[in-house]
């Protein structure tokens, strides 16, 4: 039983070869290049002979079989070298298009006036042959090409191949579909076009039908039944991506997209490549990368101390900073397993930073002061924090303890050993708390201003809203939704 709207299912599907088909194409293979010539001497020598009897009714004179003969091997290398010089022996047949035919013509018509040049040396050849041979010779060369091309053509995704609806009809839809039709590893296949240009709709882009434009796309989806959808308009804006993912979520269907544009032109990637379409497509606007002098400054040669070193914003930070060069860089956390890989991942990308790698709660003030006595940081970046929204409303005691007690013992270590510079990590939540999360950072940027008034080190916070990959955040779910077409 076939799904609605599905194409019929070719006969004879392709089976994996036989030892003799593999024997056959590894000889091919490895004495490509030899074939290719010996095709070429062989296509010259027919096209002559052929000339010959269209020129004399299919019987050469015996007064002219002598100019024959001797016309003969300077005709062939004339052919082959000419083809040569146009690189004609090394072009895939399997890619022939209308430049190697222009190739093809001009190799042609520089052999035949070789060919003639030395013919009047040859008394009583027939200087008419040499067109006629040069046309048979454009003719078998073409055809022989367009043979290879056709045969290749013949490689179809399998029936089972997941069907692809491609939103964009253009250069860059094409190219991704006959790069689907002829390469079966990506087990897809394109059914139907959707394109808002009202001049396509209804033609065929590579025998694939242009089905509508996105305001038909609840019927080109029901009428072809696709199992994904797939962007290819690289250039599209941000505002572009929005507002397809918006029609597409009705359909419940996984969407990809190509690479921006920006990309291919840089070199990092090709038109036909094809991704996951990600959060950042629909963020509404760049990701800011830049980083502030000032701050490189500060950073560079000093002691660094993160609490929350391998959670995911610590980390984050974790990687700035090292980048950045401290003299020291202090790694504090409570997970073992997240101090682990943290700390072998600054050591593998930053092999010569001196690191500091140590296992504590930030509740502990013994371990504290030992860390601020042994390294003296002179910045700490407290990321150490509950963050989970809906955890922290059913254990609201945690949230206390680690996010308002905890935060107070780093600070009171860092007044004691008098570091100059330390930054709270806090939550745009904090802003008018509504959650046991957002109350208690707030109570964090309150005793923050507390011991900024009354110690000499300097005490700021720095209110993060959703970050991207973050764990608690929000984003990792809309992902997900996007990949199961926006629900």
């Amino acid at each position: 039983m076939t799904r609605s709207g599905s194409f019929p299912a070719r006969a004879g599907t392709i089976t994996p070869p036989d030892p003799i088909r593999k024997f056959i194409q590894h000889i091919a293979a490895s004495h490509r290049k030899k074939l290719v010539v010996g095709l070429h001497l062989i296509a010259a020598a027919v096209s002559y002979d052929v000339a010959f009897l269209l020129r004399f009714d299919g019987q050469i004179p015996p007064a002219l079989l002598d100019p024959f003969l001797k016309m003969l091997p300077v005709v062939l290398a004339c052919r082959i070298l000419a083809l040569r010089a146009f690189g004609l022996h090394q072009g895939f047949w399997r890619y022939t298009d209308v430049r190697d035919a222009l190739y093809i013509g001009w190799a042609t018509l520089t052999s035949s006036l070789a060919a003639w040049g030395a013919s009047h040396f040859i008394l009583g050849y027939p200087h008419p042959v040499l067109i006629l041979d040069g046309l048979i010779f454009i003719l078998m060369l073409s055809g022989l090409r367009l043979l290879r091309r056709a045969y290749t053509a013949q490689a179809r995704p399998d029936a089972a191949a997941r069907r692809v609806l491609i939103f964009g009809a253009g250069d860059a839809g094409e190219m991704v579909a006959r790069d689907m039709m002829k390469n079966t590893v990506y087990n897809r296949r394109p059914v139907a076009f959707i394109d808002d240009d009202p001049q396509k709709k209804g033609m065929r882009l590579r025998h694939i039908p242009v089905a509508g434009s996105r305001a038909d796309l609840a019927a080109v989806a029901s009428k072809f039944a696709p199992d994904e959808v797939l962007i290819a308009i690289p250039s599209a804006s941000q505002s572009q991506i929005k507002t397809i993912l918006h029609q597409c979520k009705s359909l419940g269907l996984p969407i990809r997209t190509l690479v921006p544009l920006a990309d291919i032109l840089a070199g990092k990637a090709r038109a036909t490549d094809i991704r996951n379409l990600e959060i950042e497509d629909v963020l509404g606007r760049p990701e800011i990368t830049e980083m502030n002098a000032e701050v490189a400054a500060t950073i560079h040669g000093a002691g660094i101390l993160i609490t929350g070193a391998g959670g995911s914003i610590g980390s984050e930070l974790c990687r700035q900073v090292a980048a950045l060069k401290p003299g020291r860089l202090i790694l504090f956390e409570q997970s073992e397993n997240n101090l682990h890989h943290i700390r072998l991942e600054i050591l593998r990308r930053f092999p010569d930073l001196p690191l500091e790698a140590v296992l504590g709660d930030i509740l502990d003030v013994e371990n504290l002061d030992a860390v601020f006595s042994r390294f003296s940081p002179k910045i700490v970046l407290h990321a150490a924090a509950y963050k989970h929204v809906p955890m922290m409303e059913m254990h609201p005691l945690e949230a206390v303890r680690n996010n308002i007690l905890g935060t107070c013992r780093v600070m009171e270590a860092a007044c004691r050993h008098h570091a100059e510079r330390f930054v709270l990590i806090s939550t745009d939540k904090a802003v008018s708390p509504t959650s046991v999360m957002g109350a208690t950072k707030r109570m964090a940027e309150m005793l923050a201003r507390h011991f900024h008034e009354r110690n000499g080190s300097r005490i700021v916070a720095v209110r993060f809203g959703n970050v991207l990959e973050s764990s608690g955040s929000v984003v990792p779910l809309f992902r997900e939704q996007i990949k199961k077409g926006g629900r």
